[in-house]
């Protein structure tokens, strides 16, 4: 496990802390603490005789290891199944890129104007301005070339609203409405796309158990910018489903958004299916943050898992 995460020297390995210890040491607030317990089953400390939380050595050290992952741009809900191994492997990965949080990358304004559009967006999400928002995400979607608008303004701007969620900086509702905005934009941005009838059409769906939309829809808008038409029919579908539409409507290819990691099982088993129904007639691709620690299982199924953004679009010119 990386050595970047200190050892407390205050502490002993086989005694057990008050959850006020366990906030002030890691720096997450007890209801925080709380929520990734009871919504995420992130740690799961022990209980006294008055039921009262009691934190080992190794809860409050894989604590330290999720707000890393958290403060590096990763929701709580991705990272929270994943082992102590992974996170580390993670976090190690992210400083070797020498990335830096987004919450100082867009804290503030900067001369190119990405920032400021980030600003200006999480202080209307903070107010729960719906139509500010609006306004500040359609204005971006004019000025900026679309790829830019998708992958530096819209995914990076969820990014931090999840991580403000995490900290207890923004409520459920703000992330809520943050997540509707968007979704609602993207939506309209992708029915006026138009290609020719003879462009190679694509698929774009969630599996089941996965209900985040926008890397789906980020998937369709990227697609349509490679002449392919994108065909998106949303979250939680069963592979049947995904299978029928792609011979229905004669797609050459198929691609699937994983968004979370809830049931690594359910989404190896989905992804096979898919392939396995799909394999005459439609390649498969899969891509999400719910793919990283499980890129390896999903190759195994004979997909291919997209990476990073350029990967797909050489992988969609390749292949028309």
């Amino acid at each position: 496990m990386s050595n970047f995460y200190p050892i407390f020297p205050l502490m002993k390995e086989k005694e057990q802390y008050a959850i006020r210890f366990a906030a002030k040491i890691t720096g997450l607030k007890p209801h925080i603490l709380r929520s990734w317990e009871q919504r995420y089953s992130a740690v799961c400390p022990d209980r006294s005789e008055s039921n009262r939380r009691c934190y080992s050595y190794d809860d409050i050290r894989r604590l330290q290891l999720l707000k890393a992952a958290v403060h590096s741009g990763h929701s709580i809900s991705q990272v929270a199944t994943m082992k102590d191994e992974e996170l580390a492997s993670l976090n190690d990965r992210a400083l070797s890129l020498n990335t830096e949080p987004i919450s100082s990358k867009f804290g503030g304004r900067d001369e190119g104007g990405i920032g400021e559009i980030i600003y200006d967006a999480l202080e209307y999400i903070r107010r729960l301005d719906q139509g500010g928002l609006e306004s500040v995400l359609e204005r971006a979607a004019v000025e900026l070339p679309r790829s830019k608008f998708l992958h530096s303004v819209v995914q990076p701007l969820l990014n931090k609203v999840g991580e403000l969620w995490a900290s207890g900086d923004l409520k459920i509702i703000h992330e809520r409405m943050a997540s509707i905005v968007t979704r609602s934009l993207l939506l309209e941005m992708l029915r006026a796309v138009f290609l020719a009838e003879t462009a190679p059409r694509l698929i774009v769906a969630a599996p089941v158990g996965q209900w985040h939309e926008t890397g789906a829809l980020v998937v369709a808008l990227t697609a349509a910018e490679s002449g392919w038409q994108p065909l998106y029919f949303g979250p939680n579908l069963p592979a049947e489903e995904i299978a029928a539409a792609a011979q229905k409507t004669n797609s050459k290819a198929i691609a699937l958004s994983i968004g979370h990691r809830i049931d690594d099982a359910l989404v190896i088993r989905e992804v096979r299916k898919v392939k396995n129904y799909c394999a005459k007639y439609a390649r498969v691709f899969v891509g999400g943050y719910g793919t990283f620690v499980l890129k390896k299982r999903i190759q195994s199924t004979g997909v291919k898992v997209i990476v990073n953004v350029d990967d797909f679009r050489s992988e969609l010119e390749a292949s028309q």
